[in-house]
């Protein structure tokens, strides 16, 4: 090999090594997420403040919301800054970085005392129920509520029977498979001398290929009330 011939193929190697050592270095970032992704998210505002809540992702506002409402699922990128602010003083509430699920559905919970508010993550249902068949699921998200149990009648049963006991706050139940039609949730008092009491029940009408997520929150005039949403599919 003539010298110039040589000079040529070492500063290919050279490059060669370069570009290896580039390469491992990429290789080293988290692998789970990138700058670009996205995913869909919905907030729900379950917070004791008694305020209307300003949300904003990335320092863009994406809704107020009522004690009680959530938004629609919205696109944002897999990681990003949550802030809740004051409707009236815009002071911030609650900051909080998210790391969410690239390509798929989660929802915030915003839940707490005015002075400790907190953002309760879930991932959402990612993909649609077997054929011909529903998904429910339960999130408790009512610190105040006394123990109490989950029951459930399920489409053209005649009594509720046991699904989670004891049911406890930020607990969240799996996605319960089932037939279309009309399931009703109580809630059963747990602890005390009143045990095995009704609290309150839900109703709600499930069709065919639909999952929903019932959400369980203090209301305001200190009974239970329940949130349902639409799960994103």
């Amino acid at each position: 090999m003539h010298v110039s011939e040589w000079r040529v193929a070492d500063l290919s190697f050279r490059g060669a090594v370069l570009l290896c050592f580039a390469l491992v270095a990429c290789s080293s970032e988290p692998t789970g997420q990138d700058g670009d992704a996205e995913a869909s998210l919905r907030i729900v505002n379950v917070a004791q403040t008694g305020l209307s809540l300003r949300l904003l992702i990335d320092g863009k506002e994406v809704g107020s919301l009522a004690f009680g409402e959530a938004t629609a699922y919205f696109t944002t990128a897999a990681e990003c800054e949550f802030e809740a602010r004051h409707p009236i003083t815009n002071a911030i509430l609650l900051t909080n970085s998210l790391r969410l699920t690239a390509d798929g559905s989660s929802t915030v919970l915003v839940t707490g005392p005015l002075t400790g508010l907190t953002a309760f993550v879930v991932a959402d249902a990612g993909s649609l129920p077997a054929a011909g068949t529903v998904e429910l699921r339960v999130i408790h998200m009512a610190p105040y509520a006394d123990p109490f149990g989950l029951y459930l009648t399920e489409p053209g049963a005649d009594s509720a029977q046991p699904w989670v006991a004891p049911f406890s706050y930020e607990s969240v139940t799996p996605y319960r498979p089932g037939q279309p039609g009309t399931y009703v949730i109580s809630t059963v008092r747990a602890g005390n001398g009143r045990i095995g009491e009704i609290m309150r029940t839900y109703t709600l009408a499930l069709p065919v290929g639909r999952v929903r997520t019932l959400v369980v929150i203090d209301g305001t005039n200190g009974y239970m009330e329940f949130v349902e949403l639409a799960d994103f599919l």
